[in-house]
């Protein structure tokens, strides 16, 4: 009789064994396919998010986008020096986030006499020279020899401009 109760008890133990060695693959399985599951989703929203910076480049020559969804004008045109009445405008950068665009630039007065207080017009323009908008701006009064900092922010998005015009 002793020899059967070790044969049920050892025969318990190892159906015991067996079931916990089966619900191990089972969770084992389980778990990987949800990874592969996740991996699939990753991949897929990775995908997506490249295909969202590959349209906004694509569609928009002059753009380089941003992780965090700034839009940074790349023209060598646009960035080339203006002037306007004796005062030399370089540094132009011109960059979009949400609903604004700001253009910012250094505005050195190369002549004898102050320059500025005055209203200007920046006239975004395409490749082909057309006229995207016209934004207006204000140049602070800049004493012979100074530089100050010409500084638009507007709703409108043209950060895809070629080039810019400067009037007064």
């Amino acid at each position: 009789m002793i020899k059967s109760n070790k044969k049920k008890v050892i025969l318990v133990i190892v159906v015991i064994i067996v079931i916990l060695i089966t619900i191990g693959i089972i969770i084992y399985q389980n778990n990987k396919k949800d990874k592969e599951k996740d991996n699939e989703n990753n991949n897929l929203e990775q995908n997506i998010q490249t295909e969202i910076k590959d349209n906004n480049i694509n569609n928009e020559e002059f753009v380089k986008m941003q992780e965090d969804g700034t839009k940074i004008n790349t023209s060598n045109k646009l960035k080339e020096n203006k002037e306007i009445d004796g005062l030399n405008i370089t540094n132009i950068n011109l960059q979009t986030k949400g609903n604004e665009t700001i253009l910012v630039a250094n505005v050195e007065n190369k002549t004898n006499e102050e320059k500025g207080d005055y209203e200007i017009n920046i006239i975004a323009k395409d490749k082909e020279g057309k006229e995207i908008k016209k934004i207006g701006g204000y140049i602070n009064l800049t004493k012979p020899g100074e530089t100050t900092t010409l500084r638009i922010k507007t709703s409108f998005d043209f950060a895809n401009t070629y080039d810019i015009e400067i009037t007064k």
